[in-house]
């Protein structure tokens, strides 16, 4: 745990941080899509049951028991139901409210129902700030949460923690990678993952050959692969086979540039054999922001994601039902503008739903109006839309009946202070 020093200069960061944070659907072919469209909720404000905002830091989503649980760390308990944080401008009296506040901006997420109302969950006894956390399903109510954390201030290297939650409450925290430059998340599949707990870790950011590895938790024993993918490889996404991982690349060394796929067979060694390697994508669209893998069934695997051409941003998949050895490239999916972020989540009737900002502004990061598609029995629906103006931060997740989207919006408070509200809206039916 951070001591209470470091909490409180992190607290007063928020004022200026989020301040400069802000500062700073189209037709698809004939064939490939559903004439099922999606009708979503209304937006419902999530607030503590006394009426106060919260802010979720983008993180995890999914369902836990009869609410819905959401990670992110830190995420952020408004002081008043109209206040954020106090006025700045008053520094002797912003600095007392904030010290005498840390409980507000400390928290690891939340668990809330259809009215919005929120129970707030502690951060776990190992750090308060979560990065990127995944949410994996276990027995019952029970989920395991893998996630990063920096190992100091530098923010250059980052510890890999794993815990159980049940009912907001952690059980048995564990420190399972002591350092590594990068904890990546698989993109955006930010919904509870049905498979044992993994986790992928890119160990050198030195310029060169990237160093990659995956963990498993095997009956209870974390065992560590290593990862052999030569050339420039900013990321690597992986889904965990019977016997095999499907591993999904996006290469930014010429000739070789642009979105690959391999199924790496695991052996008694520390070192995954590579058996297939598939180009599924030329490097000629490198803006490939994020890519996502998802497993639809014993063996078949669903990979997505984004390419930009001649300023025109599009979504693209393919689908391998022999996990990972052949994969058939899918019509892609036109959108209405920048594509500014990518997420998704599988729900437990095994369909894949989408989540993705297109923004037509000049403006950068992950703000837009957030479409939705949805991929099943082989098929990508028509894009809809979740909200029809600016947003930031969307997260999607599965849900009691289908899906939940929760992400954030943005007001001014005290004439320059970014003070961001988190909202939720659930799938309604197809129409």
């Amino acid at each position: 745990m951070l001591r209470l020093c470091s909490t409180v200069s992190f607290a007063l960061l928020i004022i200026a941080g989020l301040s400069v944070k802000l500062a700073a659907q189209g037709n698809t072919s004939p064939g490939q899509t559903t004439s099922c469209r999606s009708t979503w909720t209304a937006p419902v404000p999530l607030r503590m049951p006394d009426g106060r905002p919260v802010y979720i830091e983008p993180g995890s989503v999914g369902q836990n028991g009869n609410k819905v649980i959401t990670l992110g760390g830190p995420s952020f308990v408004w002081l008043s139901p109209t206040v954020f944080v106090p006025d700045p401008r008053d520094t002797v009296g912003a600095k007392a409210t904030v010290v005498n506040s840390i409980w507000n901006f400390t928290r690891a997420g939340f668990l809330f129902d259809s009215t919005g109302h929120v129970t707030p969950i502690d951060p776990p006894p190992l750090g308060m700030k979560q990065a990127k956390p995944r949410l994996f399903r276990l027995d019952g109510n029970e989920l395991g949460v893998v996630w990063g954390q920096d190992l100091d201030d530098s923010h250059r290297r980052e510890r890999i923690f794993y815990a159980r939650i049940k009912d907001g409450k952690w059980i048995d925290p564990l420190l399972i990678v002591d350092s590594v430059a990068d904890w990546q998340r698989n993109g955006g599949l930010s919904g509870i993952t049905n498979t044992n707990p993994f986790y992928a870790v890119k160990e050198d950011s030195k310029s060169g050959p990237k160093r990659f590895a995956v963990g498993f938790l095997d009956n209870g024993v974390w065992k560590k692969f290593k990862v052999p993918i030569e050339g420039l490889a900013p990321s690597v996404n992986v889904i965990p086979l019977k016997d095999a991982v499907v591993a999904l690349i996006e290469r930014g060394d010429h000739p070789d540039a642009g979105v690959w796929a391999m199924r790496l067979l695991r052996s008694h060694s520390d070192t995954l054999a590579v058996e297939t390697t598939a180009r599924l994508d030329s490097g000629s669209g490198s803006a490939t922001r994020e890519a996502l893998l998802f497993k639809l069934g014993a063996d078949s695997v669903l990979a997505v994601w984004t390419y930009r051409a001649d300023g025109s941003y599009s979504l693209r998949s393919a689908l391998s039902s022999d996990g990972g050895k052949k994969w058939h490239v899918l019509a892609s999916i036109p959108a209405s503008g920048r594509i500014n972020f990518l997420g998704g989540t599988r729900t437990n009737s095994g369909d894949i739903h989408l989540v993705y900002n297109t923004n037509t502004s000049a403006a950068l990061g992950p703000s837009g109006a957030i479409n939705h598609v949805s991929f099943s029995n082989g098929k990508w629906s028509a894009p809809d839309a979740v909200t029809d103006h600016e947003v930031h931060g969307p997260v999607i997740g599965p849900a009691a009946n289908g899906v939940v989207v929760t992400w954030a919006e943005y007001e001014n408070q005290w004439g320059f202070v970014v003070a961001p509200r988190s909202y939720a809206s659930w799938l309604k039916s197809c129409r």
